[in-house]
């Protein structure tokens, strides 16, 4: 390929921005000054190709501007079958055959990018490639074969020239403008910037505030101002993440411009990693924990009108336990769903959805340490312990305990549950059916160890109940002072597993 020769650059337009963005942007980036026009072709589609295809003209005449760059932007209406593109792309084509074409194959339909795929090989043009990116991230150069039959090449980002490194857009564009890309004209976008603090001390604060959030952050030195405990959970997850070394936003709002300027969306937190748009969804436990199936949706619907069909929508719910129906659901639907079940490690979680080759930093590192120790006593942990069910109101007269407890257990894989009842009054539920021993001889003599271990762990002053019934074993105990839940939860561990 001739180096002196000016760059120009084809496009389809499509629903799916990123892609095509991405490439423009680094063709922008890449070769400066040489690149001297950018041809984006569309369809009469509004919706699905002019409305884009105009966004994307939108977006690099304002990054070319603010880079110094004088490049000229075609906007081309085609058909969308063979002859209509044949029609205009090859007048485009002839009007500048002494450059260096390279031409995107990517967007529009199959018809359309095996018409600019024939014609671009065709045509009598001193330099020209065809690029093709696969819906993996992998890019191919499609090439005659000297069977006269097409082929395809594989390309390796940042060895290739053509072809765009894997973090061109979070690199190149801020996350507010690559969802107004892919959004809507019609809307603006609004973050607010994420500032890191040290989680692993925010998690001490949070274990010994239980759970507290706002309060918990305020204590941290220096103070981390927040507007409630939900605003503070948000803003400890994005904190984890950019101490992980992500890109992260708080809180993006899109806002109508008509009269009033309504927000009509709203995300947490969003980021971009390797081109794809990440959005989480984060809410306390108790808020909202009902209609799961239709979160779940919201959440993915959302994701994929921000970041097209290639973003990662996450849901984190640590009020919700670990269920295998909900967990299918969101598979169906395509979102990544962190539950109590996941919370210990949230940030690995979440990592491991993201990019497979990456890890926590130090400070988020040592957050889930600190989490996972304390789920390992038995607690529930970015929460006050209130995991619920659907079907288990607060507004109820009563609550069925025996069947909270049960849900406990299955859930963490353990045949003991232990409860903090008023102060320091403990109660602990051992279910039958889940002990690893059932000879009738062998079970009396572990119910005399239970009763013998755990009563020379309680207080003197209070009575120690030993209950047996036919499915249960309650135990209800004050522990003597001195005695750590961790002492407790390590008896028990011992004798039932």
């Amino acid at each position: 390929m001739n180096a002196e020769l000016p760059v120009r650059v084809v496009v389809f337009a499509s629903e799916q921005l990123f892609p095509a963005l991405q490439f423009l942007l680094h063709a922008a980036d890449r070769f400066d000054a040489a690149l001297a026009s950018i041809h984006i072709f569309h369809t009469d589609d509004a919706r699905r190709s002019a409305e884009p295809a105009q966004r994307l003209k939108d977006v690099m005449q304002r990054w070319g501007g603010r880079q110094g760059l004088d490049f000229e932007i075609q906007l081309t209406k085609g058909g969308m079958w063979p002859a209509g593109v044949r029609a205009v792309m090859l007048d485009c084509l002839e009007a500048s055959p002494s450059s260096r074409w390279l031409v995107n194959v990517t967007g529009g339909t199959k018809p359309m990018s095996a018409a600019a795929t024939e014609l671009a090989l065709a045509a009598g043009l001193e330099s020209r490639r065809v690029l093709y990116q696969e819906i993996d991230g992998r890019w191919v150069e499609l090439v005659t074969g000297e069977d006269g039959l097409l082929d395809a090449v594989p390309l390796q980002p940042g060895v290739d020239e053509a072809v765009p490194p894997a973090d061109t857009l979070e690199r190149l564009l801020p996350v507010e403008e690559l969802v107004a890309a892919q959004f809507s004209a019609e809307h603006r976008i609004s973050t607010q910037s994420l500032n890191a603090f040290p989680v692993d001390e925010a998690v001490r604060e949070l274990i010994a505030r239980r759970w507290s959030w706002a309060a918990s952050l305020d204590a941290l030195d220096p103070p981390v101002r927040c507007s409630g405990n939900g605003d503070a959970f948000e803003r400890f997850v994005g904190s984890g993440l950019l101490d992980s070394g992500l890109r992260f936003a708080h809180s993006l709002k899109v806002w109508d411009r008509g009269p009033g300027g309504k927000v009509v969306r709203e995300v947490d937190l969003v980021g971009c990693h390797r081109g794809r748009l990440v959005c989480i969804d984060i809410k306390l436990p108790g808020a909202a924990d009902e209609q799961k199936g239709t979160q779940l949706a919201d959440v993915a619907e959302l994701a994929h009108s921000l970041g097209g069909r290639g973003a990662l929508p996450v849901a984190l719910r640590p009020g919700w336990p670990q269920d295998e129906g909900t967990e299918r659901l969101a598979r169906a639907l395509g979102v990544c769903l962190l539950t109590q079940a996941q919370a210990g490690r949230l940030f690995s979680a979440i990592l491991e959805r993201i990019d497979s080759g990456m890890r926590p930093g130090e400070a988020a590192r040592r957050a889930e340490e600190l989490l996972l120790a304390h789920q390992g006593q038995g607690n529930t942990v970015l929460s006050s312990g209130r995991v619920m069910e659907a079907g288990m109101r607060p507004e109820r007269d009563f609550l069925k305990l025996t069947r909270e407890m049960e849900r406990i257990s299955e859930q963490r894989g353990e045949p003991w549950v232990l409860v903090e009842l008023i102060e320091t009054e403990f109660l602990i539920g051992v279910r039958r059916k889940a002990l690893r021993v059932t000879d009738e001889k062998a079970l009396h003599k572990l119910e005399a160890q239970l009763h013998r271990r755990l009563d020379a762990l309680s207080d003197g002053r209070y009575q120690f109940r030993f209950q047996s019934f036919p499915a249960w074993i309650h135990i209800q105990f004050f522990p003597r002072p001195g005695v750590k839940v961790g002492a407790i939860t390590a008896c028990l561990r011992e004798l039932l597993g």
